[in-house]
């Protein structure tokens, strides 16, 4: 059976509605307000260290986030988030949403607006520094849900997630957990180096070693979450100088400019890589994803002085405007999961 059919041919009637009516809201409100925060004006990471002056490079808000990803908070301020689709309407504590609302908060309190405080994102660094667990040789920030598109289940290893981390870690201020920080950010680059077939996070494959936000096989490749991870790279070696942090950064790096090449699809963007290995229909990106690769790549010129990625992110501005390129998207992710 194709990959392509794999997620459908499991579901129940009732889930496939489930699944029509998620796609259907998530399209509308993607076309009349994709969700975008931009990049910080104010992140400099070539003048000093990443530190918890340094807002990070998303201009995340806490409000925004709240808002646009159905996000909450629990009796103890920490953000919770909403399982996927078919896993009920209850919330949990994923790291990925707890590190990106950290640093929403930070840069909320650096920017000086309303709703995020030093407070809030002291709270939320100090949730991944108390919950993780050792493996591999090193320790892992596990994601307590599942990704059905992907094979996985629940409780999987995520670049993202360690990605994330990272970039939450660097941030830590002097004087406090500052050390505790600078170890555990070393421990998390171990997942990273092993592979995907090993129950780790590297996938060496047609284009280079690549930190994969869904380790499964055939690989996905899904470009943010990569770039996520090598955001989370940049900030480890900038914030304490760990070598391995670098290493990691530039070969991934290199191979996520490779992949440029195979990324578009008729004047749209993939959301990931995965078709190019298994054959299946390719899954492009929502134009919210559009947005968030061009700020992606905007952060990225800023990190290297490289104006290859500030060319590719108008590139992927521009196909954000195309109506064509819109409803060929959604016309290819209809076709796919629905």
């Amino acid at each position: 059976m194709a990959e392509s059919n794999k997620f459908s041919q499991d579901r129940s009637p009732g889930e496939r509605f489930q699944t029509a009516a998620f796609f259907f809201k998530r399209a509308a409100l993607d076309l009349i307000s994709p969700n975008r925060f931009g990049v910080s004006t104010e992140y400099h990471p070539g003048k000093s260290p990443v530190g918890a002056s340094t807002p990070y490079v998303l201009d995340y808000s806490a409000k925004g986030m709240l808002s646009r990803y159905d996000m909450r908070l629990d009796s103890n301020g920490i953000a919770m988030i909403r399982h996927y689709i078919h896993q009920g309407d209850g919330y949990y504590h994923s790291p990925v949403k707890i590190a990106h609302f950290g640093l929403a908060c930070l840069n909320d309190a650096l920017a000086g607006r309303p709703f995020g405080t030093l407070a809030q994102y002291r709270t939320h660094l100090d949730w991944l520094i108390a919950n993780y667990t050792e493996e591999f040789g090193g320790v892992v920030w596990r994601v307590p849900s599942s990704a059905p598109k992907y094979e996985l289940a629940f409780n999987y290893v995520s670049a993202i997630s360690q990605g994330l981390a990272l970039s939450l870690l660097a941030r830590t201020e002097e004087g406090r957990v500052r050390a505790r920080a600078a170890e555990l950010s070393e421990s998390a680059l171990a997942p990273l180096r092993v592979t995907v077939a090993d129950g780790g996070l590297l996938a060496t494959g047609k284009w280079g070693p690549c930190y994969e936000e869904y380790p499964t096989i055939p690989f996905g490749h899904v470009v943010n979450g990569f770039v996520f991870c090598l955001n989370g790279l940049f900030d480890c070696y900038s914030a304490f100088g760990l070598l391995g942090a670098k290493e990691l950064f530039d070969s991934g790096l290199q191979t996520l400019r490779e992949m440029t090449k195979v990324w578009f699809v008729r004047g749209w963007a993939r959301y990931d890589l995965r078709d190019l290995y298994s054959g299946s229909l390719p899954n492009l990106a929502t134009r919210h994803y559009q947005y968030l690769h061009s700020d992606q790549m905007k952060g990225l010129a800023v990190v290297t002085g490289d104006v290859f990625w500030a060319h590719l992110a108008r590139r992927f501005e521009r196909q954000a405007m195309n109506p064509a390129g819109i409803a060929y998207s959604y016309y290819c992710k209809a076709r796919k999961f629905l």
